[in-house]
């Protein structure tokens, strides 16, 4: 069981507040973050750092 579990509701919340969060930091720049977490198709994400696995 994993320490910490989201139900759907606050997932969407999180979520939320970080989209909300990087467009206030980045500019509105919602284009780079979408950029940067768009999955490959050997599975990994286009900016490694965006999910590092490991």
């Amino acid at each position: 069981m994993s320490r910490y579990e989201l139900n759907e509701r606050e997932a969407f919340v999180a979520m939320s507040r970080f989209v909300w969060q990087f467009a206030n930091r980045a500019g509105d720049d919602l284009l780079t973050l979408l950029g940067d977490i768009h999955i490959k198709a050997d599975g990994g994400t286009t900016d490694p750092a965006a999910w590092r696995t490991g």
